[in-house]
């Protein structure tokens, strides 16, 4: 067996390599993915750690899919100002939800899963109820999904545990269940 550069970890889950000088530092660039996908999912969970420190976006994402102009767009954020999560859905320009999910404490890791239907957003924050639906909602037409950022790069600065997608949506009771952490 051998073994060079050993590489050390500061959280509790191994990440990607980076080559590092000797006696030298190198910041990682974020973690960011994005995929064709035209459906947004009728439910998702996702699992993140609130950014401990500083701002590293406007409004962070989480998740988001749009069609890249701005005007068609659903993302689960987080609002530094108001240290809140939320979802904020745009359909030909126009707001169509602000949805506040709840309240955050920084460096915190939370779980959140939503339900996103045309006149049906609904999600639960790490297993709360589930705030009063939104049922005024017109859904957009987007192209791509993207973890970790938005096509205007407001990237998510911290970690982003999972991701999950479901093909049917769920229950205000199923959302709780899902959002145990």
């Amino acid at each position: 067996v051998t073994w060079s550069n050993p590489q050390v970890e500061a959280g509790t889950v191994e990440t990607s390599r980076i080559t590092t000088p000797v006696g030298g530092t190198v910041t990682r660039n974020a973690d960011v993915l994005t995929s064709a996908d035209s459906v947004i999912s009728p439910t998702i969970v996702a699992e993140f750690t609130i950014p401990a420190t500083g701002n590293p976006a406007d409004y962070p994402r989480i998740w988001e899919w749009s069609d890249a102009s701005g005007n068609n767009s659903c993302s689960l954020y987080f609002s530094p100002g108001s240290l809140a999560v939320r979802i904020y859905c745009v359909t030909g320009g126009v707001v169509q939800a602000d949805y506040n999910i709840g309240s955050v404490v920084r460096g915190n890791t939370y779980k959140v899963a939503a339900r996103l239907m045309p006149n049906d957003i609904a999600a639960s924050l790490s297993g709360a109820a589930v705030p009063t639906p939104d049922n005024t909602v017109a859904m957009p037409v987007v192209a791509t999904f993207f973890r970790g950022c938005s096509p205007g790069h407001n990237e998510w600065g911290a970690g982003i545990r999972k991701i999950k997608r479901y093909s049917v949506a769920k229950t205000n009771a199923e959302l709780q269940i899902l959002s145990i952490v």
